[in-house]
């Protein structure tokens, strides 16, 4: 008991100079480059952020595997058909949509990416405005990068 009870005095006690640690370190708080490793996956972001925005059909069908897997906020499970239909018909539009932040990690032919954005559109009839949060998972398949999955969900992260 008592070693636990130590190990736990270490570790409170150790934390707030860590955190004083990495604060001082060259580079804290300053924006993390974009490395090539991720850029490409970075300008997919925008182009589909824009896609989304006009209802380009035809781009979002390239950016999209035909095999998407979608789970929306919902969580109704939907697919690429699903997704460009709506665009298509006008059931969605979006008229504004603003990224708040954004995490990309890439592993070889695959990125993820964590997505805050501030949506305002309409959905059939009913005006929205939420904050989503999306992750999206990239795969290049064969000469291209594609979204083979997606999920988003309603949440608050106001520049989280």
């Amino acid at each position: 008991m008592k070693d636990r009870k130590s190990k736990f005095l270490l570790c409170a006690y150790s934390l707030p100079f860590v955190g004083w640690l990495a604060m001082t370190q060259p580079g804290y708080g300053q924006s993390i480059p974009i490395s090539s490793d991720i850029s490409e996956i970075v300008h997919l972001e925008t182009a589909l952020r824009q896609a989304m925005l006009d209802s380009d059909v035809d781009k979002l069908d390239d950016l999209m595997s035909d095999d998407l897997i979608f789970t929306d906020h919902t969580g109704a499970l939907r697919g690429k058909q699903n997704d460009i239909q709506a665009h298509r018909s006008g059931m969605l539009k979006i008229n504004e949509l603003e990224p708040l932040n954004q995490i990309v990690r890439r592993s070889g032919d695959t990125a993820v990416v964590s997505a805050c954005l501030a949506i305002k559109g309409t959905f059939g009839d009913a005006a929205f405005s939420e904050f989503f949060r999306f992750t999206r998972v990239w795969a290049k398949q064969e000469t291209h990068w594609s979204i083979v999955a997606a999920h988003s969900s309603v949440v608050e992260c106001q520049n989280q």
